[in-house]
């Protein structure tokens, strides 16, 4: 038996001076093809879990942003999970691309939202990942990959 992968993704907007969701939309990879994940009685378990990451993070992104005075207009984030064949998580890779409506971020902005993402209740109940890595970037253009600042 060996280790699974898990590939959900989102695209969101925002309104608002707090960065309030205005519509969001979740995507799972299955078998390479991506397609829309709802919530239901009948999702698997670890799906669940995964979604509760992604969300986790994202909230945490979205409101250290506003504190930082970044008004966010849309956001496209991507995570990647593997486990080994005991489901435990063995790499996490979370990758979120933002077009600002306003604001404008300092040197140490995406050390300091990386951190507070760290802290987030899903996260914090994570047992150490070998291999976890955060991606934030700021771009011009939403789904555009040119990337202005990086972590």
């Amino acid at each position: 038996m060996s280790g699974r992968e898990f590939l959900f993704s989102m695209q969101c907007r925002y309104k608002g001076d707090e960065n309030a969701v205005e519509s969001l939309q979740v995507f799972r990879d299955e078998e390479g093809v991506r397609q829309p994940f709802e919530l239901h009685l009948l999702t698997p378990g670890f799906d669940v879990f995964c979604y509760a990451l992604l969300t986790c993070q994202h909230t945490y992104l979205r409101l250290n942003c506003a504190e930082r005075g970044l008004l966010l207009d849309c956001v496209q984030g991507e995570m990647h999970l593997s486990t080994d064949e005991d489901w435990l998580l063995q790499r996490q890779f979370l990758s979120f691309s933002m077009r600002l409506r306003t604001g404008e971020p300092e040197a140490d902005t995406v050390d300091y939202l990386v951190d507070r993402m760290q802290q987030c209740p899903v996260s914090r109940n994570l047992r150490p990942i070998g291999d976890n890595q955060v991606v934030l970037a700021f771009v011009d253009t939403c789904g555009q990959s040119e990337k202005i600042n990086t972590k």
